[in-house]
């Protein structure tokens, strides 16, 4: 696509007198609607790319991705149906991924992230407390409950401080953790203000 895009800004003399003889290539208004579609999706293809060229990939990665793409995703000036559909679709499928627990626990405990890689705080504070308790119930030789039992109940974490969560095998000029960043650098401002 971005290489029909190119083409088309090549040859803007053209095109137009094409869709006058009903040619059924591209038009300017379906170039642009193209061109749009595709700044929509660079997000979704920069992480893509990216997940797939780890060799292992960490679980602790999905909800700061998820909340990238959705606040990339909201922060698009486009007014199209595309960008609308990507934002419900996107609620819909992951609205609730900060509560399982398994990925929350991951993201809590992944230095890189701590609680700055979860959108609602109070996710986070429940996860920080459920580990809490976790390990607490270890400590005094209490039986610990299964995961799968607290799974469907919790929501969720921190440590030091977090670092920037870069890539160094991503390979767009979209930059994907340029949310995650500024939260992190919000943190540690505020840290030394205190």
């Amino acid at each position: 696509m971005h290489e029909y895009i190119d083409h088309h800004r090549c040859n803007t003399t053209l095109s137009p007198q094409l869709c006058l003889l009903d040619r059924k290539d591209l038009c300017l208004n379906n170039t642009e609607l193209l061109e749009d579609a595709v700044n929509l999706l660079a997000p979704f293809e920069a992480e893509t790319t990216e997940i797939s060229s780890e060799k292992y990939v960490s679980l602790s990665k999905v909800i700061p991705i998820v909340r990238s793409l959705q606040k990339l995703t909201m922060a698009s000036r486009s007014k199209s149906i595309l960008r609308d559909k990507l934002i419900a679709n996107t609620a819909h499928r992951f609205g609730t991924v900060e509560n399982n627990y398994l990925l929350a626990s991951a993201t809590f405990l992944d230095p890189r992230f701590k609680k700055l890689g979860f959108m609602q705080a109070s996710a986070a504070n429940e996860c920080e407390k459920h580990l809490l308790d976790e390990m607490s119930n270890i400590t005094l030789g209490t039986p610990a409950t299964s995961v799968s039992d607290n799974a469907e109940n919790s929501t969720f974490v921190t440590a030091t401080d977090p670092v920037p969560a870069r890539s160094s095998s991503s390979s767009s000029d979209v930059d994907v953790w340029s949310f995650f960043d500024a939260k992190v650098i919000e943190s540690m401002t505020t840290q030394t203000t205190h």
